[in-house]
């Protein structure tokens, strides 16, 4: 089943990158990937995502400042963020995840990656 939605998966670590992808196409999702932020903030801006699924530990940066700068960007503003990170990465998932997260106020999600519920709303992007 193929549905008509484009998924961009920021993630730096090339064989979760691959099996982020080839989890939502096999959910029927087209997939686009960046490695970095630089590359994602680009391609969020011409590939037109209806998601974007972001790593929370990026090479470039952090992937709270890459949605934060997404956010902040009147054309991309209403984009859906998912922060997905690594528990133990370097920035991992730790405090700002249960009180305040970094992106507070703006339409995000998060999940664990490893977590079967990790991705429970992208099914709501639908048709």
């Amino acid at each position: 089943m193929q549905i008509n939605k484009t998924i961009l998966v920021v993630e730096d670590d090339p064989q979760v990158r691959q099996l982020l992808c080839s989890f939502l196409r096999r959910l029927g999702y087209e997939a686009r990937t960046a490695s970095d932020g630089a590359t994602a903030l680009g391609l969020a801006r011409t590939a037109a995502p209806d998601l974007v699924v972001l790593d929370v530990d990026l090479p470039d940066g952090s992937g709270f400042d890459l949605c934060r700068a997404i956010k902040s960007r009147p054309d991309l503003a209403s984009l859906p963020i998912s922060m997905a990170g690594v528990p133990g990465s370097p920035r991992g998932l730790g405090p700002g995840v249960q009180g305040s997260p970094p992106c507070a106020g703006h339409d995000c999600f998060w999940g664990v990656l490893g977590n079967r519920n990790t991705f429970g709303g992208v099914t709501n992007l639908g048709p």
